[in-house]
């Protein structure tokens, strides 16, 4: 490894240039030894990020060119995607919303290449939650999705008007609602997924990333 910049009580500290022996190279701020402040980091595959760091770590705002073409833009902790962010494939999908151990989690809205969007909740890379699909052929669904599919209470409008109560289980058409039972079952069916639906953010760390949610393998961060 080599090192061009200021130090301080003998300690890497100040602006720099850090180059590694893997041809991964650092550009910006130190402080007692440690990448921290505003900088840029350089990977071998062609992937960039420039942004905060925090102990050695992207930590704070940031942006994160990918090798592929994917571009994020948002909240790091620990080198991974995690908090408020906008993730821009190459293939033309967009999605801003919450991110936690590099996947959609939370609340968000993505917009699909077909044209297709989906605001509302997502559990690990999944649409999965309460939220709004409306479709380009312009059909809407207001309710509930499981893996990216109608389940429970919900609202269908056809793209020729014609609105539609009822249950499904997995895209399937369970049964209609009666007129009496509309507000009463959907309401409720509103409160207990706000109340139950989500994981933990200690139960979704524990769980392995979606590949579909994820751009390419994340650059490690250099010990």
């Amino acid at each position: 490894d080599s090192y061009e910049g200021e130090f301080k009580e003998d300690l890497i500290h100040g602006q720099g240039v850090y180059r590694f022996k893997d041809e991964k190279e650092y550009r910006g701020q130190f402080a007692k030894g440690l990448r921290e402040g505003k900088g840029t980091m350089f990977f071998p595959s062609g992937a960039e990020y420039e942004g905060d760091f925090l102990k050695d770590k992207r930590t704070g705002k940031g942006k994160m060119k990918y090798e592929n073409g994917d571009l994020y833009e948002g909240d790091f902790v620990d080198g991974k995607r995690q908090g408020r962010g906008i993730l821009k494939k190459k293939n033309g999908e967009v999605y801003e919303g919450s991110f936690l151990a590099n996947t959609m989690h939370g609340d968000g809205k993505i917009v699909y290449p077909n044209g297709d969007e989906y605001s509302g909740g997502f559990r690990m890379g999944k649409v999965t939650g309460e939220g709004i699909m409306k479709k380009k052929s312009g059909e809407k669904f207001q309710g509930g999705f499981l893996d990216s599919k109608y389940h429970g209470i919900g609202k269908l409008t056809t793209k020729d008007g014609t609105v539609k109560y009822g249950v499904w289980s997995e895209d399937r058409f369970i049964r209609k609602l009666a007129e009496s039972e509309i507000n009463e079952k959907f309401n409720e069916a509103l409160q207990e997924e706000s109340s139950g639906a989500e994981k933990t953010d200690e139960e979704a760390e524990k769980t392995e990333e979606t590949p579909e949610d994820k751009p390419e393998p994340e650059p490690e961060d250099i010990p």
